[in-house]
């Protein structure tokens, strides 16, 4: 029965991680593309618009003019929650004495997964500011 369990936690923290990081690419490349299309007028941007304002060009756009862009932005917000599951679940991994769950360099997978929940905060803080002033 533990072993079970240890394996639902696993691939739980697998599907994630594997989420996160294509939800990262995604954003990166959507980022890369708002830079480079207005490069011109960017010189007195904060940087709080660059990682607000990225889902207007890239492949974020094309997901979200999709019909399926609702379906992946209720992905993200799962996701979301379930990345801070699977952080506590490494923190208490990590710091455990018997037979790890998560071992070698994969265990340092946690940074990208902090780095996930702190951009989708500022992205979600912004899409509610802007929710708020209309």
């Amino acid at each position: 029965m533990e072993g079970d369990k240890r394996m639902t936690k696993k691939k739980f923290i697998l599907i994630t991680d594997l989420l996160v990081t294509v939800f990262l690419i995604i954003q990166l490349q959507s980022t890369i593309c708002y830079i480079l299309e207005h490069i011109a007028v960017l010189h007195n941007r904060s940087i709080y618009d660059y990682l607000t304002l990225y889902s207007i060009t890239g492949l974020e756009y094309a997901i979200h003019i999709t019909p399926f862009g609702i379906i992946i932005s209720w992905l993200v917000v799962i996701t979301f929650f379930s990345n801070i599951a699977v952080i506590v679940i490494k923190i208490i991994d990590m710091f455990r004495k018997e037979e790890k769950l998560i071992r070698g360099l994969y265990r340092y997978f946690i940074i990208i997964n902090i780095l996930f929940v702190i951009l989708k905060i500022i992205y979600f803080d912004s899409y509610i500011t802007m929710l708020m002033s209309v």
